[in-house]
């Protein structure tokens, strides 16, 4: 390990532990800046450092350490050889013990201003660049004292001190915090304290938390997400805590067509939504919950499986919860689950099955969608609205075990099973609308001017050509129908987009109370869903006429294509 000497300014080299070869040390952690000095620069003559801000940074944390009886600091910028691969993968291997070992470590904060109170919500302290950065993480957990300090080395409070407002600031607990342990912490919920944190390299999202998670593993620059990948699979010969499979899909995982991923995340952005989830024993489970061979994941679990036609013995004997989880900050809540199965009834297919991990939050265990690919492999299915269940493990039999795939594919798979089901990316073709015979015309539409400009009646081809070329690039477009006649209840269709994710894909609203929709970002509960992939509907709109629509599907290699009509006919009672 090498040491900055605080009096010479001398870097000088030692072998051994704290107490045993190692002196006792303070260590720095900051975020690096403009003009930083590494090893090589030390070496030199100092006085052509004098002028440089990371030259005075050094100085300035030798000062506080002397001042404070301590004889050597760890300063990451100059105390590691950086030219040499295997000095950097050592030190980054051992980085976290170092923290832990130190007397104190100062983290020096030069955004923060001394004179503000830091529990003020728009301090500086609060938004603190500190606080997003990936390998400041392990320099606030590791080491028994944190000393915060300003940009003008002022001291603002210690991690004890200050762990109430640190916790609301990163979601770790002031328990964690406070007495400097994780062992109650679940792995999805160490892996959420990482999700909003960036490092310039992807693959430092990665190396900073093995010592987090107490593994080591070789470093290899130039590995991209692979490196996260290899992290999960060291974690996994650690630990039997399934929540490590407790993720929620993002970006192109959730959005792509007929998307298939693997067991594992991506990043531990994934894990944003994770904090609350703990390890949890399974009623009679066994003790070994997964293990790895070669590309899959043999899981030991309870399946659930989803299937269109379900009595409600089913229902009952699994006790599905009555919330879908959605990406952070959505969320669907439906009135009992009994209803809840049947929404999933109407866009959940056979060939879906929930494994429910040993895993829970408040509301639940973790149950994840696995779908059969083409191939006859399980693979998770990702999906935006599809991403997790909540449900109770009373009445549940024994444990399958299943032969999951662990990572992400390169190439995208088809699934097995048709139709699509939530997220399924869907193609929507408007063919036509109700006819200018029917009485009915366009009154009115949101985006306001959008499908009728104000005093103008479009043809329905016109309308039907302006909604087909904006889905997709307006969001929602929503017309209003009005007939000459009083006798004829008004009515609005709402058209959510070009590719559709939702429950639904048409929203229709029948009679006076279509007024509400004019916001075009507001929606009363009294509506129509018409899923388009099932569409064959009749909506009444007086004794003796409807609105129907049907739909006529055609099956792209990449994407499903809805072709709706929608058309007014004589009711059929």
């Amino acid at each position: 390990m090498r040491l900055l000497n605080v009096h010479s300014l001398k870097l000088e080299e030692f072998v051994g532990e704290p107490g045993n070869g190692i002196p006792p040390y303070a260590i720095l952690s900051h975020t690096w800046g403009r003009e930083e000095v590494s090893f090589r620069d030390m070496t030199t003559d100092h006085g052509a450092l004098a002028q440089r801000e990371g030259f005075q940074k050094i100085v300035q944390c030798c000062e506080k350490a002397k001042s404070e009886g301590h004889g050597f600091v760890w300063i990451d910028t100059c105390c590691i050889d950086k030219s040499g691969s295997a000095e950097l993968s050592e030190a980054i291997n051992s980085m976290f013990r170092w923290y832990r070992e130190a007397d104190i470590c100062y983290a020096y904060l030069d955004d923060v201003c001394s004179s503000e109170d830091p529990a003020q919500a728009s301090s500086s302290f609060q938004s603190s660049r500190w606080f997003t950065r990936g390998w400041t993480l392990q320099e606030l957990l590791a080491p028994y004292e944190v000393a915060f300090l300003a940009k003008d080395w002022k001291e603002i409070g210690t991690k004890q001190s200050l762990s109430s407002i640190i916790s609301g600031r990163t979601k770790i607990d002031e328990f964690t915090l406070v007495n400097c342990t994780w062992d109650h912490a679940s792995i999805a919920c160490k892996m959420s304290w990482a999700s909003s944190r960036n490092t310039t390299r992807v693959e430092d999202k990665a190396y900073s938390l093995m010592g987090l998670f107490d593994v080591n593993m070789p470093l290899i620059y130039g590995e991209g997400r692979k490196a996260f990948y290899r992290l999960q699979l060291e974690i996994m010969k650690m630990s039997d805590d399934q929540s490590i499979f407790a993720w929620v899909p993002k970006g192109h995982q959730a959005w792509g067509s007929s998307r298939s991923c693997g067991l594992l995340a991506e990043s531990p952005n994934n894990f944003e939504v994770s904090d609350g989830i703990i390890d949890r024993a399974m009623p009679g489970g066994d003790a070994i919950s997964y293990d790895v061979s070669k590309q899959y994941i043999r899981l030991s679990t309870c399946m659930l499986q989803l299937r269109e036609k379900r009595g409600v013995d089913g229902v009952e004997a699994w006790q599905l919860q009555s919330q879908l989880l959605l990406p952070p900050g959505i969320t669907r809540d439906f009135p009992d689950h009994l209803d809840f199965q049947r929404n999933l009834q109407k866009t959940i297919w056979d060939g879906v099955m929930m494994a429910i991990l040993r895993c829970s939050d408040e509301l639940g265990y973790i149950a994840i969608p696995l779908r059969k690919l083409h191939s006859g492999e399980l693979s998770r299915y990702a999906s935006y609205d599809l991403t997790w269940l909540r449900a109770s493990t009373r009445n549940m039999e024994g444990l399958e075990k299943l032969f999951v795939r662990a990572l992400s594919a390169q190439t995208t798979d088809r699934i097995q099973s048709l139709p699509p089901i939530i997220g399924y990316r869907m193609r929507v073709m408007l063919k036509s609308l109700p006819t200018e015979g029917s009485g009915y015309y366009i009154s009115g539409g949101y985006p306001p001017n959008f499908v009728a400009a104000p005093g103008e009646i479009p043809t329905h081809f016109e309308a039907v050509s302006r909604i087909n070329m904006a889905q997709g690039k307006v969001a929602p477009i929503i017309v209003f129908f009005a007939n000459y006649s009083p006798e004829y209840l008004p009515f609005a269709i709402r058209f959510d987009g070009l590719y559709f994710h939702s429950f639904s894909a048409l929203r229709i609203r029948i009679g006076s109370s279509i007024e509400a929709w004019q916001n075009g970002n507001r929606f009363e509960p009294h509506q129509d869903d018409i899923q388009v992939a099932d569409a064959n509907a009749q909506i009444p709109l007086s004794e003796d006429k409807s609105l129907w629509i049907r739909t006529q599907r055609s099956r792209p290699r990449s994407l499903a294509e809805e072709i709706v009509n929608i058309s007014i006919n004589p009711r059929l009672s």
